[in-house]
């Protein structure tokens, strides 16, 4: 192919499903999670490193609005936030999705972002969330 892997940034649906909510967020990951493990399962040369986030809100840039490029307005998806317990959740599932198909995956578990506060996707501490997503990912990883 010409390169040796990929990941995701932030991915805000899957074929016709928006993120609307972090339940939303979590499925349509999964469709990528599958999608993309499935594609690459027989290239062994190539590793898909399955990504997490811990949400998304363009709110403090603005909102999601209008692009010049005709981009269309999506305010919907300005509201997708997580929990300690719900993003632990999905840190569970892509470790699940990664060992699944280890061989195309590898070990690699890519977590958006450390502090993104424009987009509100960050794992940070903070006032209001505290150490709550480092926690989580500790609980997941920790051996």
């Amino acid at each position: 192919m010409g390169f040796e892997g990929m990941t995701a940034y932030v991915y805000h649906n899957f074929l016709e499903k928006d993120n609307r909510s972090y339940a939303d967020m979590r499925e349509t990951y999964r469709g990528h999670w599958n999608m993309w493990s499935e594609k690459f399962t027989s290239d062994p040369n190539f590793e898909y490193q399955v990504p997490v986030a811990m949400g998304w809100d363009m709110r403090p840039a603005g909102g999601t609005w209008p692009q010049q490029t005709g981009f269309p307005s999506e305010p919907y998806k300005d509201r997708v936030h997580s929990t300690k317990s719900t993003f632990r959740d999905k840190l569970k599932e892509a470790v699940a999705v990664s060992q699944k198909y280890r061989a195309s995956n590898g070990k690699t578990i890519m977590i958006c972002c450390w502090n993104e506060y424009l987009e509100g996707n960050y794992i940070e501490p903070t006032e209001g969330h505290g150490f709550d997503y480092l926690e989580a990912i500790q609980e997941v990883f920790e051996k």
